[in-house]
């Protein structure tokens, strides 16, 4: 896709003939396979050409070729910007709404409810639902950010990202709720109480590494940043020596199993 269009673009920019562009594009568009690519060709038909019939003939194929909540919810957006077809646009979210797996696709389609029609209820039913499949610190996390990100609701972020924290068990857990906590509101305090327990529990200098990066990242914090990276150099360190350590206890054997 990206191709097609940078070559159509040159076309337009370059030599000001659009209708080499246009059919350049359309050699592009022939060679899609994916519903996202077909949504993003459609994007491009109207807004580059504002040829509605090449957004319609692309929003088909999106549709034919939609595996994803996301695929149908690019539809549903599409049928509404372009064409501002309620009834197509609501189509495309509830079948995204039917075939959603997994806490993103909630969360996307909770999103669309409110992006699109305004609907708070069936967004916030949607919401019930990605709670209920969450089970890792990722997917709590995650639910946390869409309630401050969609709804700027504090409340049920905090007590989503609170259940998060219980379940955390490992750094990688701990620095995810960190980052939680900056996406939704920066609270310096929580930030920092949750990068300790991250820093407690790391058992590697990549876990030193990340969370250097964070402290930097969420909180400007140049001082706890560079000792964590000089922790992590030493961690690092320590790990190489041991593994040279152990390759050197059989370097002197030669194995030759003969069964």
């Amino acid at each position: 896709y990206y191709d097609w269009s940078a070559c159509s673009d040159a076309w337009i920019s370059l030599l000001n003939n659009k209708e080499k562009a246009s059919k350049i594009f359309l050699e592009g568009e022939q060679k899609a396979k994916s519903s996202g690519d077909f949504h993003s060709y459609a994007g491009i038909w109207a807004t580059k050409f504002r040829d509605m019939q090449g957004v319609r003939r692309c929003l088909n194929k999106a549709e034919d070729t939609a595996k994803m909540s996301l695929d149908w919810i690019n539809c549903s957006k599409l049928w509404m910007s372009e064409f501002q077809n309620k009834k197509e646009a609501l189509r495309c979210l509830e079948k995204s709404e039917k075939i959603a797996k997994n806490a993103f696709d909630w969360k996307v389609t909770a999103d669309a409810w409110i992006s699109l029609f305004e609907n708070e209820s069936e967004a916030i039913k949607c919401m019930k639902v990605f709670e209920q499949q969450s089970s890792t610190v990722r997917d709590w996390s995650d639910c946390s950010e869409a309630w401050y990100e969609i709804f700027n609701d504090e409340e049920q972020a905090i007590r989503c990202l609170k259940r998060a924290e219980y379940i955390a068990k490992n750094s990688s857990d701990w620095w995810t709720c960190a980052l939680s906590w900056k996406s939704n509101g920066k609270n310096e305090k929580e930030i920092r109480r949750c990068l300790k327990q991250a820093e407690s529990k790391a058992e590697s200098y990549n876990d030193m590494d990340y969370i250097g990066t964070i402290y930097d990242f969420a909180l400007k914090d140049e001082e706890n940043s560079k000792r964590c990276f000089r922790r992590a150099e030493e961690m690092e360190k320590i790990e190489k020596e041991k593994t040279s350590n152990n390759s050197s206890i059989f370097s002197g054997f030669d194995f030759d199993f003969d069964f």
